[in-house]
């Protein structure tokens, strides 16, 4: 049950299957702690959680075994999860915890720690709280934890980020935000109308079962449709949690998080922010994006998939600008390094009123070449090169497409999930060349061969 118990993001899955049980969830949270206090770390965690109804459940399971570890809890109740990051870091505590499945369907529910200076924990963390888990407890006995709440951490976050850029003036901006239903349903339209933007909230009634449904940032043609509706200036899909984002220009069109790091990179480059003119992205950005950044000099540097990797890399180099074509965007503010989906918002609307023009215009340095992205749902998550039949149909692919394109096969580290991703000359080879090696993963291992 342990083992493996930490994918590409924290801890997630399915409520009330393992590991999300009240008992293995309990016994996580003694782990958690048990390895606080072995880091010498204060004694101190925040946790936050997003509104899915299970998330009290969750939460509190872990609570419980936090404070019989001897940890003292402060409970934020809903917060994004870069807030947690955040104010984990300003408010000296040794651990935030956040309880949230992100972009996952309702009926999913997960766990991410943050250390001390608001970074995601360590892979070499997760695992040893693994073995711990698999270990009895050395509760004290007679002795536990403070419980605390803090009502004012939404407050505290919205004011941080405002008085950053306390210099952006939005006055006169219709900005339509989709909130996902999810965790930034307060914080974000508030941080906005403080800056002076007219803000119109779509998605933003959240009920415990309605976080990402047929909304926010899996399903950004929905705010597309609201800003061509309202006649707005732009609009922006944050995911459930809130540290993504993905927006869309004032003529409706879908601007990805490779498209936002085009814009971004340009604006970082003219203020001398941009540190060695490189970006770090992951391997599932679009040629497009590399293409647009060497055309003013800038250089891409891809990582493996996932923010933790991003962030990696530009600590290695001191990067300032990283992220994925999801629109979990990095753009290193100090000594913090957290997508924040409403950070990027602000950042990519500094850009926007310091060009003068529409986000169309500002957006058009990049152009995305044809790229399709095929799910298979799968039993189990084999070698991808123990599968001759499907190397070998990869590799047919690829000698096919030669430069004109390139192909990515990997598995989902948060869902049963194998992806397939072709990039090629023209819309309908790609799709086809994409569905040629899905058929192929579908019938060797796929869940309903």
């Amino acid at each position: 049950m342990t083992k493996g118990l930490f994918g590409t993001d924290g801890i997630r899955g399915a409520v009330n299957r393992e590991p999300l049980t009240p008992a293995t969830l309990s016994a996580l949270g003694r782990a958690i702690g048990e390895e606080l206090i072995a880091s010498g770390a204060p004694r101190r965690a925040l946790i936050g959680r997003d509104t899915r109804l299970s998330g009290p459940m969750v939460g509190s399971a872990v609570v419980s075994g936090l404070l019989a570890a001897g940890i003292d809890v402060t409970v934020a109740a809903v917060l994004p999860t870069p807030a947690i990051a955040m104010l984990t870091q300003k408010g000296r505590f040794g651990l935030g915890v956040v309880i949230s499945a992100s972009h996952n369907p309702a009926g999913d529910n997960g766990v991410k720690l943050f250390t001390a200076n608001a970074r995601k924990a360590d892979p070499k963390v997760e695992k040893r709280i693994e073995r711990r888990l698999a270990k009895p407890g050395s509760l004290v006995e007679g002795s536990t934890g403070a419980y605390r709440t803090w009502h004012g951490a939404g407050t505290a976050y919205v004011e941080a980020l405002v008085d950053e850029f306390k210099s952006l003036d939005l006055s006169g901006l219709t900005i339509v935000a989709d909130c996902a239903n999810g965790a930034v349903c307060d914080t974000a339209p508030r941080a906005l109308e403080a800056l002076g933007a007219r803000t119109i909230v779509i998605h933003g009634k959240p009920n415990g079962k309605n976080i990402n449904r047929r909304c926010g940032a899996t399903r950004p043609e929905v705010v597309a449709r609201a800003v061509k509706k309202h006649a707005a200036d732009l609009g922006v899909s944050f995911d459930g949690d809130g540290d993504r984002a993905l927006f869309s220009d004032e003529r409706g069109g879908v601007i990805d998080g490779d498209a936002t790091m085009a814009v971004l990179a340009r604006d970082l480059k003219a203020g001398r922010r941009l540190r060695n003119r490189q970006v770090v992205a992951t391997v599932m950005s679009n040629v497009g994006l590399a293409t647009s950044l060497a055309e003013v000099g800038v250089g891409l540097i891809r990582t493996d998939v996932g923010d933790r990797s991003v962030v990696t890399e530009m600590d290695r180099g001191g990067y300032a600008l990283g992220g994925e074509q999801s629109g979990h965007i990095v753009v290193r503010r100090g000594q913090r390094l957290i997508g924040d989906g409403l950070a990027t918002t602000l950042h990519l609307l500094a850009a926007l009123v310091g060009s003068g023009g529409p986000l169309s215009e500002l957006a058009g340095c990049f152009a995305k070449s044809p790229q399709v992205l095929v799910n298979v749902r799968v039993e189990e998550k084999p070698g991808i090169r123990s599968l001759p039949s499907v190397t070998k149909k990869i590799r047919q692919v690829e000698r096919e497409l030669g430069d004109a394109g390139r192909v990515l096969v990997r598995y989902s580290g948060t869902e049963p999930l194998l992806r397939v991703m072709v990039e090629g000359p023209n819309r309908k080879s790609t799709t086809v060349a994409a569905h040629r090696i899905a058929t192929e993963i579908e019938r060797t291992i796929g869940s309903s061969k």
